[in-house]
């Protein structure tokens, strides 16, 4: 999935992804299984031409892991997924076409009930992006959204038990179509983000003029416009999409200011973005709580 700015508040759509995904190949890696920390393992992604470059392996223990992602040029997100049984590839490829690219609903609930979304990160112009998972054991794909760049990870029984990293806030996905977030969140620092709802979400934090409104956003969405909002500023970052169920944790290194939380992912009734049924929120990002 891209998310796409400058064309309304956050819009998802999907020019690359199916692309990304298609044709996953495990690619040459090394054979040493990475050691499990106090907290979670680490795994390092590098994306550059087209290509990614996992390190130390490709075949994981199960557990919280965390992705330290990094792409040569231009935004870049990375999302992690795993299909469901008999689910493949190339009908994956098909639904996220169809769904993302012209709101077909059958597609959009496919992609919402056979796919485990697990989550995602940001590189910007070669910056390091990092979010941490908990894997489930079988085959879990990686995929970068603004190239052909992929990778396919073999995730076994877990050896030890890892733990999360430490997160003094939480943003929860609920069923009411809600964050359910404090208002002032760390511009530095990890965040936990949970789904208790049954759809899947994606977590954007976007930067937003100091005087901005909940009347404001209400009114930009009321009307329905595809511009850039006049009060929408640069700074963002997204969670990469996760599942009913999942937890993710999203390490923000953002300038302090007001931010909209919103979900773009669409939804299975309607094809409409979820911040258009009211899944947004204003907060604070502050240097400390």
């Amino acid at each position: 999935m891209i998310i796409k700015r400058g064309r309304g508040l956050a819009t998802a759509t999907v020019a690359t992804a199916a692309v990304a995904v298609a044709g996953v190949v495990t690619g040459p890696g090394a054979t040493a299984r990475p050691a499990v920390t106090g907290t979670a393992l680490v795994v390092t992604v590098n994306q550059a031409h087209g290509q990614m470059v996992i390190t130390p392996s490709r075949t994981i223990p199960a557990g919280w892991v965390t992705f330290n992602y990094s792409a040569h040029k231009n935004d870049h997100t990375l999302q992690a997924v795993q299909l469901h049984s008999s689910y493949t590839v190339a009908q994956f490829e098909k639904d996220v076409r169809a769904g993302l690219e012209k709101s077909n609903l059958n597609a959009i609930h496919r992609l919402d009930n056979r796919v485990t979304w697990l989550g995602g990160t940001e590189s910007r112009f070669g910056k390091l992006g990092r979010f941490t998972a908990k894997l489930p054991t079988g085959t879990v794909y990686l995929f970068d959204t603004e190239s052909n760049a992929r990778a396919k990870l073999t995730v076994t029984s877990p050896a030890s038990t890892g733990a999360a990293r430490y997160a003094q806030r939480t943003v929860t996905a609920t069923k009411s179509m809600h964050w359910h977030s404090p208002t002032r969140l760390l511009e530095i620092g990890w965040l936990n983000i949970r789904n208790t709802s049954h759809q899947p979400h994606v977590l954007v934090v976007q930067r937003v003029d100091p005087d901005t409104t909940a009347a404001m956003v209400r009114a930009f969405i009321k009307s329905g416009s595809h511009h850039k909002p006049s009060w929408q500023r640069h700074s963002t970052v997204s969670s990469g999409v996760f599942s009913p169920g999942t937890k993710t944790q999203l390490h923000l290194r953002l300038p302090r200011g007001k931010y909209l939380l919103l979900c773009c992912w669409p939804s299975k009734k309607t094809g409409m973005p979820h911040y258009t049924m009211g899944m947004w929120k204003l907060v604070h990002l502050r240097r400390h709580l």
